[in-house]
């Protein structure tokens, strides 16, 4: 009997204990909640949501890519200025080698997280091809070749090609800002700033699809 009692004792202290935490951490969100202010980035695709959370990580909390997520964005990226010169070669009727075409189209069906090399290897050669330094060069001077994003885009990627391709390379902040990534779900980051004071920027994908998933947050 005593010992059904001593345990139904530490039960319901347990409890107690666990009940009196439970309060502690909603008063401590509550608290929070009253206090931070919450920016919904909303827009079309390529509006520049992307940009201006990176921007606020920078000035005000930390932005950080751990290795792996470093060089699938620089590989991403590169890709994506490489195709969008050869797309430019194409409407511009230059000809590109079969062999260039070949590899071009290869670069979409390699796994970027298992052959990163293989794809740098790629790259440096479609790029040293003669017809796509011509419809890079046309790329930088007529601004109707593509948008003007994706131009910005990819020049900065090609600008900094033998920087990033190094070994010893580590994302700048610049880079941070300037490699970009399609959004999807919803990204979130509690930030401080002083003469602000707290406040969270929610990030959702310009896609209708992804903006969908706002009606759950908000709710």
């Amino acid at each position: 009997t005593t010992a059904t009692t001593t345990t139904t004792t530490k039960k319901k202290l347990a409890n107690l204990l666990s009940r009196k935490k439970k309060a502690k951490e909603t008063q401590q969100r509550s608290t929070i909640a009253t206090t931070e202010s919450k920016i919904l980035l909303l827009g079309a695709g390529m509006s520049g949501k992307s940009t201006f959370y990176k921007h606020s990580a920078v000035l005000f909390g930390s932005a950080h890519l751990d290795e792996a997520k470093r060089l699938r964005l620089l590989a991403q990226n590169l890709v994506t200025a490489t195709r969008t010169i050869a797309k430019v070669a194409e409407d511009l009727h230059f000809i590109l080698p079969d062999s260039i075409k070949e590899k071009i189209e290869h670069l979409a069906t390699i796994n970027l997280d298992e052959a990163y090399e293989k794809c740098v290897a790629l790259l440096k050669t479609i790029l040293a091809d003669q017809s796509i330094q011509h419809a890079y060069e046309r790329l930088l001077v007529d601004g109707k070749l593509a948008p003007s994003f994706l131009a910005t885009h990819t020049q900065y990627a090609i600008s900094r090609l033998d920087v990033v391709l190094g070994k010893d390379y580590v994302a700048s902040t610049l880079d941070l800002l300037y490699w970009r990534v399609r959004t999807t779900g919803i990204a979130e980051i509690q930030l401080n700033q002083p003469e602000i004071g707290n406040f969270r920027p929610v990030l959702t994908g310009g896609q209708r699809s992804e903006r969908r998933k706002l009606d759950t947050y908000v709710r």
